[in-house]
């Protein structure tokens, strides 16, 4: 867990880095557009995946030796969800930057290039997860933001615009994802010389993990933290120059975010290869350490924004400082929801998971009616705040009274 949770940290200086660099060399409208485009490819690419990603973690951690049967089945439906994945992005673009300016829209189209690599990397992260290779999952988690903002270095010799940015975050996708491949292979091959256990019967059908990924989906893939919905809302009804502020505020609301990303890398796989009573006793470690970890993090965070962001962003982003506390609050409240979410489904309860997460959404939606328009992106982080209680709350009282159902998880 320090290892996972050291590389949350890495992942969060690393795009620190990068959006101080983006926030000064492109400006609050710059940032905004550039921030959107980038969004963009992984909602696609979540949406056509339909938690199936989350499902190869779940049965490769009970059952290792099975990582290259499972890894066969699933390729064929990765490649059609990739290439709906393309359709998707070509419409998210035109919503989303067709009447933007010429440089942003072509920045629309040179991430549609980003969508097969960022495919296999989903897919490999999820994999190496299951078998336990947390070292290597971790590496592979920091080494695409890690590579981003080295090249956004290198590139500030030259200068740097949103094309540019972009090209640099496409050549990262392709060569980290490139490399986990030839990571993945070795690692297969490792767990299948560990794994001494007859295999026959025990892979699970690509219909069995198509039925366990869907019933978690909404769970796994919270349209909040992997969407970033509320940042397309903000988009949707504010200028770039807001958009910039936003994604500002979002960089230093992430710490939260990626401290359960570290705790949820551990808890998962093994919470699923345990019984009932061991799950139960590791679900309460988990909770506890996200508790401690991400409340932390975030009572520190809100004290400090008023004075992180006009240093490092500049003073041209002080509006971006009552939305960054906001925002840091919002993130605590989902990130340990996030946690217990993941032991869930871990449990085997994903569909009560994803129930939770549809309440959520409820209030979410409710909240952005009502505030969304308001505010100049305040409203939108108030409706996150309200979503994010009520989801935890849920969750909380869930753990309490749920046990694991293996049949359920099976089925």
């Amino acid at each position: 867990m320090v290892e996972s949770l050291g590389a949350g940290v890495g992942v969060q200086v690393a795009l620190f880095g990068s959006g101080i660099i983006l926030a000064r060399s492109l400006g609050p409208a710059g940032r905004g557009d550039l921030a959107v485009a980038l969004i963009l490819p992984s909602v696609a690419l979540q949406l056509a995946c339909f938690g199936l990603p989350s499902a190869a973690t779940y049965y490769v951690a009970r059952n290792k030796g099975a990582a290259r049967a499972i890894a066969r089945q699933l390729a064929p439906v990765a490649a059609l969800q990739a290439l709906l994945a393309l359709g998707l992005l070509v419409g998210l673009t035109e919503v989303f930057l067709g009447g933007k300016a010429e440089s942003t829209q072509t920045i629309g189209m040179l991430t549609l290039a980003g969508v097969p690599p960022l495919a296999v990397h989903l897919y490999g992260l999820h994999l190496l997860q299951g078998l336990g290779d947390l070292r290597w999952f971790n590496a592979f988690r920091i080494t695409i933001p890690a590579t981003f903002v080295i090249g956004l270095a290198i590139g500030l010799l030259s200068g740097l615009t949103v094309v540019s940015c972009t090209l640099i975050w496409l050549a990262s996708v392709v060569t980290v994802s490139g490399a986990l491949v030839v990571s993945l292979v070795f690692r297969v091959r490792v767990a299948e010389r560990r794994a001494h256990a007859n295999l026959e019967g025990r892979v699970p059908t690509r219909r069995q993990m198509v039925r366990f990924g869907a019933t978690g989906f909404l769970a796994q893939v919270s349209p909040v933290e992997t969407f970033r919905i509320d940042t397309l809302v903000v988009a949707g009804l504010f200028s770039s120059e807001v958009v910039g502020y936003y994604a500002v505020a979002l960089s230093i609301s992430n710490v939260p975010r990626f401290l359960a990303d570290g705790i949820v890398a551990v808890a998962y796989p093994q919470i699923s290869a345990q019984d009932a009573n061991a799950a139960r006793a590791s679900t309460r470690r988990y909770m506890l350490a996200a508790i401690v970890a991400c409340g932390g993090a975030t009572a520190a965070l809100a004290l400090a924004a008023p004075y992180i962001i006009p240093l490092l962003f500049g003073r041209a982003f002080s509006p971006a400082v009552a939305l960054g506390v906001a925002l840091v609050i919002g993130a605590g409240l989902i990130s340990i929801r996030r946690t217990g979410s993941d032991c869930l489904r871990a449990q085997g309860r994903a569909g009560l998971a994803t129930r939770i997460e549809v309440v959520a959404l409820v209030v979410l939606a409710a909240g952005f009616l009502v505030f969304a328009p308001s505010g100049q992106g305040l409203g939108v982080a108030y409706a996150l705040i309200a979503s994010a209680a009520v989801g935890l709350s849920l969750t909380l009282l869930a753990l309490r009274t749920t046990t694991r159902d293996d049949s359920a998880a099976d089925t």
